[in-house]
Order: C-alpha cells, then sequence, then structure tokens
C-alpha cells in the first residue's frame, strides 16, 4: 500500500498597509502548518491570528491585506453601514484591479465585483456608471459592453477593453 502524500497547509502574509505590500515586507507571517496556529480574518471585526508563539489581535483598519494560497485579499472600510466592508479577493489585476466580494445571510451568499484603477486607491463597484466617470474617454465601448462583470476564468471583458 502506498503512503498518502501529506497535504500541506500554505503560509499566510499579512501587510499593515500599501508600502509593506508594494516592498513585499509582510508585516506578520503565519505558517498553518505549525500545531495551534491559525488566522481569522473577519469583515467586521479584529482580525485573529496565531504564529505558533503568540496571539494577536488585529483592529480591521490596521491590515492592507493578506496572501493566502497564491491569492491576495485587500481590505476596504467604507464609512457607511451599507456598503461593503471587508476583504476583498483579487481576480484579475491586468488593467483594472477587479476584486470579488462575498457577503453571507443566513440563508445565501452574494457575490458582488468591485475594481480599482490601481492597488493603493478606492475600491468601488463594478458597474457601467463608475467606469464612465473614471474612463470618460471610453464611453461609447463602456456602453458597448452588456455587463461589466462578465468574466471567464476571471479574465474580465473590461480589461480587454482597457487593453486596447
Amino acid at each position: 500500500m502506498l503512503a498518502q502524500p501529506t497535504k500541506t497547509k500554505p503560509t499566510v502574509y499579512v501587510y499593515n498597509s500599501y508600502e509593506d505590500y508594494r516592498d513585499n515586507k509582510p508585516t506578520h507571517t503565519v505558517n498553518l502548518n505549525i500545531k495551534g496556529s491559525y488566522f481569522r480574518p473577519y469583515n467586521y471585526q479584529a482580525t485573529r491570528l496565531h504564529d505558533g508563539v503568540r496571539k494577536t489581535k488585529l483592529p480591521l483598519d490596521s491590515i492592507y491585506g493578506y496572501y493566502k494560497d497564491s491569492t491576495f485579499f485587500r481590505y476596504w472600510a467604507r464609512k457607511s453601514a451599507f456598503k461593503s466592508n471587508g476583504y476583498f479577493k483579487i481576480l484579475d489585476n491586468r488593467n483594472l484591479i477587479v476584486y470579488q466580494y462575498k457577503s453571507f445571510n443566513r440563508l445565501t451568499t452574494t457575490i458582488e465585483y468591485y475594481y480599482s484603477t490601481a492597488m493603493n486607491t478606492e475600491i468601488k463597484r463594478l458597474t457601467h456608471k463608475n467606469l464612465k466617470y473614471d474612463f470618460p474617454n471610453l464611453i461609447k465601448e463602456i456602453d458597448a459592453i452588456k455587463d461589466v462583470t462578465k468574466h471567464l476564468n476571471n479574465q474580465f471583458v473590461v480589461n480587454e477593453l482597457l487593453q486596447k
């Protein structure tokens, strides 16, 4: 009988600022293979992590983002109770940075798409109106796209437009 390969868990890299992220200098590193280590990001309360030695509680506004499983999640806080707060998963970063945000309630999961023009700019909902505001020279092309959230394997149609 062959031995089953052991599944290794990822290492999580946490960045407190855009500058830390840009310079690839994680503020916290959590190797999830170490017994007792964990990383728990929450959208509406402090993120908790344990690196195997010490426990840390990070307030929401103290984290820029984190890498886990080759995916970057960026934190964005809105000043309104009716806007999305929390960790936005980067799906496509060819021209616009396109994010996915999942919100949960007892019965359903809602997936919404957002974008930013750079890694250190405001995150906005991916809509025709917002795109027209940010790219006034491409209004006709944006209007021609029926669904700006349309994508295939996380390659967004709107990014194809901006590559031209």
